[in-house]
């Protein structure tokens, strides 16, 4: 709780804690944490989000869990990997991008279009191709 000595307290919203009695501020939740608890009084109610997601300081929703680039999935929930042949270089839920017909890629978690290879002259390839053999 905060507030003016003598003045009635306010809680500390989610996503924030205050560890000492008195005067003083409520603390934020680092980034890559979130809490849901109101009048927190230890930073270990703030929990850190799923495996490959971020979040803003002071996060209060585990839904402020987002997608890292590479990754794809639900807000708030563990995040996969985009396979071969894919990439992902925005963060959030949207999916992954398929390599564009006559292009492969190998890797694995990529947030970068440039590992879309061009197939080699006068071979061909579906779209999220993820082997040079793929082209054909």
């Amino acid at each position: 709780y905060i507030g003016a000595d003598g003045t009635e307290c306010t809680a500390c919203e989610g996503g924030t804690y205050k560890i000492n009695t008195g005067t003083g501020v409520c603390a934020a939740c680092d980034a890559d944490k979130y809490s849901t608890t109101v009048a927190a009084t230890a930073a270990a109610t703030c929990k850190t989000c799923p495996a490959h997601t971020l979040s803003a300081i002071s996060s209060d929703e585990l839904t402020d869990c987002t997608c890292v680039e590479g990754f794809t999935g639900a807000n708030g929930v563990a995040c996969t990997a985009c396979p071969a042949g894919s990439f992902k270089d925005l963060t959030g839920d949207g999916a992954c991008t398929l390599c564009a017909a006559d292009d492969y890629s190998t890797v694995v978690a990529s947030a970068d279009p440039a590992v879309c290879l061009p197939c080699p002259a006068f071979t061909f390839a579906v779209e999220g191709s993820n082997e040079l053999t793929d082209c054909t």
